[in-house]
């Protein structure tokens, strides 16, 4: 009887060892699974939050402009800031004069007819310029 308990024994204790063996590679597959899930999970968030901002960004300068001059056009604005002044300036040579006082962060804020250069720091328009308008053809 001794010998039999014994090789039940030493049986027992392997199925206990695999089966712990099995369950830490589990354990472990699973936390790298989750922390990868984790991870993109919060690059989403934020690249979602850095788009909220700068709709937050584009609103802000918007009611600022808003504040300064009493604009009529109700159509959505596209705004858009200079980051490069001089690639700005040879990009748009037709400007040239409405260009001449812009600033590296300045807005460009276009409404359907007209836009305006709007500096957020000083609260303060730089230029209004009105945009060319599409002629219909009549026959």
């Amino acid at each position: 009887m001794k010998i039999k308990e014994k090789v039940q024994g030493k049986n027992f204790r392997k199925f206990s060892l695999l089966l712990l063996l099995v369950m830490l590679l589990g354990s472990i597959s699973i936390n790298v699974l989750l922390y990868k899930k984790w991870d993109d999970a919060t690059a989403w968030g934020n690249a979602l939050q850095g788009e909220l901002y700068e709709i937050r960004k584009f609103d802000r300068v918007v009611a600022s402009l808003k504040k300064v001059i009493n604009v009529t056009d109700s159509s959505q604005p596209t705004v858009f800031f200079i980051e490069d002044v001089d690639k700005f300036r040879e990009e748009n040579t037709n400007l040239k004069d409405v260009l001449k006082d812009i600033k590296n962060g300045d807005a460009v804020i276009s409404f359907q007819t007209q836009a305006y250069i709007f500096r957020e720091s000083e609260n303060k328009i730089i230029n209004v310029f009105y945009l060319p308008q599409e002629q219909t053809a009549t026959q």
